[in-house]
């Protein structure tokens, strides 16, 4: 067990269990994650402690916690990345490219208007189901964005999927300026704890996607 005082051991059992991944922590994020975790509780152990951390983790902006993993993408030539192991990113935007933007919002425009005193906001998200083909994410590691489109679907990522949500991707095709994701290459993380965009930021991108002007 470990009580709430914070020694170099626990940075050790930490790195130690991240240590078969390309990423680094900041000394400064992971002590603020190890000072929040530890005053939730008196004791801990030490399993805990370590899933707690990745849980603050996953809720984190990747700059407030690790260093910035991706190579210099301008001098970085086509390839493939991640190739000496996985490569934590966050997702900063997903979008459907395999159909018309304009589609996508009639379906929601369609679906609210259906669903008008039937369901609870945050159960409006469960069951409008999108048509789906091919999705296009921006990534990215806290520093540096990057473009990825599904080469092949990942079933775990759709328009739902909230912005902020971790994904580990490991010896990935990288070619003019695109990564290719496959279910092979690309993990999306679990235990985050936002489990669905909200339909109404959903619309907002789809408008600003078709040149609406948005006055707030």
């Amino acid at each position: 067990m470990i009580s709430s005082g914070i020694d170099e051991s626990i940075f050790h059992h930490i790195e130690t269990m991240f240590s078969k991944t390309t990423f680094e922590f900041r000394r400064d994020g992971l002590e603020k994650a190890l000072v929040k975790v530890l005053s939730e509780k008196e004791e801990i152990h030490i399993n805990e402690l370590l899933n707690r951390i990745f849980f603050e983790l996953l809720h984190s902006d990747l700059s407030d916690v690790i260093y910035p993993i991706l190579p210099n993408l301008n001098d970085f030539q086509d390839g493939y990345i991640a190739q000496n192991g996985p490569i934590l990113l966050e997702i900063v935007e997903c979008i459907e490219v395999g159909i018309s933007t304009y589609k996508l919002l009639q379906i929601l425009n369609e679906f609210e208007s259906s669903q008008v005193n039937n369901a609870k906001d945050d159960e409006l998200e469960k069951k409008l189901e999108f048509p789906r083909k091919m999705l296009h994410l921006l990534l990215s590691d806290g520093q540096q964005q990057i473009r990825g489109m599904e080469y092949k679907q990942v079933s775990e990522l759709s328009l739902h999927t909230p912005i902020g949500k971790k994904v580990l991707i490991s010896n990935v095709k990288y070619s003019k300026g695109m990564l290719f994701l496959t279910p092979e290459n690309t993990y999306v993380c679990e235990g985050f704890e936002w489990t669905s965009r909200r339909l109404g930021d959903l619309k907002l991108t789809f408008m600003e996607l078709l040149g609406y002007v948005i006055i707030i």
